[in-house]
């Protein structure tokens, strides 16, 4: 079961929902509408978790300690039992399909759409996940600011395994302000291992998001709904 965020991130419920870890653990068979989807246990709570800062952004929350020690290894190694695309500074796997219109979507392995299921039923969005991203960062690496980009849902969560990395929020600069302003940092924030950010509203629209070279093997995965 996900640990549960007491006082400031997870409100308390005697109901108990299917693990993780025991999902980890099953044949790597996609999602399939015909499962039972765990029982609403929780709300997260998204007043206590905002990320306060001097910045304007309104819509960053991180839930410190999501996950057990247990549910972060059973994940890694899933994840590390499966094939890694190289790409130029990390690896990367990648589930749900192209976010190209018209191209197939095919279902999230059991382990991750478990992960999922579990996002929407503690109320970190209000749509059906269709896409995860896994991302490996080793010790150096990181990634750019960018943005996701008008073929997602405006609301992302990311899982943070194995070690901490920092998060830095970014105002959009304009393109020809490009190499000649510097950014205005609107939010630097520390991601614990197995801690969860979701972010969307003004951090997703008007905010570039980057991850500093880690000092340790990092692995992300990053779920969010494809819209075209």
């Amino acid at each position: 079961m996900f640990k549960q965020l007491k006082q400031r991130a997870l409100l308390e419920s005697k109901e108990q929902a299917p693990s993780v870890v025991a999902a980890a653990r099953e044949d790597d068979d996609a999602y399939s509408s015909d499962d039972a989807p765990p029982p609403r246990t929780a709300c997260l709570d998204f007043n206590a978790s905002l990320v306060h800062s001097a910045s304007a952004l309104k819509h960053v929350y991180l839930f410190r300690d999501f996950l057990t020690a247990d549910e972060e290894a059973c994940l890694l190694a899933r994840l590390d039992g499966r094939p890694w695309t190289d790409i130029k500074h990390r690896r990367l796997q990648c589930y749900g399909g192209d976010p190209v219109r018209g191209a197939p979507r095919p279902g999230l392995p059991a382990f991750l759409s478990t992960l999922a299921v579990h996002l929407q039923t503690l109320g970190c969005v209000d749509f059906e996940i269709n896409h995860a991203l896994v991302n490996e960062y080793n010790a150096g690496q990181g990634i750019l600011a960018h943005t996701d980009g008008p073929m997602y849902a405006p609301r992302v969560c990311c899982v943070s395994l194995a070690a901490d990395a920092v998060m830095t929020f970014t105002l959009r600069t304009r393109t020809e302000d490009v190499g000649i302003k510097p950014a205005s940092v609107l939010v630097e924030l520390v991601l614990p291992a197995r801690s969860l950010v979701v972010f969307g509203g003004d951090a997703f629209t008007d905010a570039l998001h980057s991850i500093a070279p880690v000092g340790a093997r990092r692995v992300s995965i990053t779920l969010r709904r494809i819209l075209v």
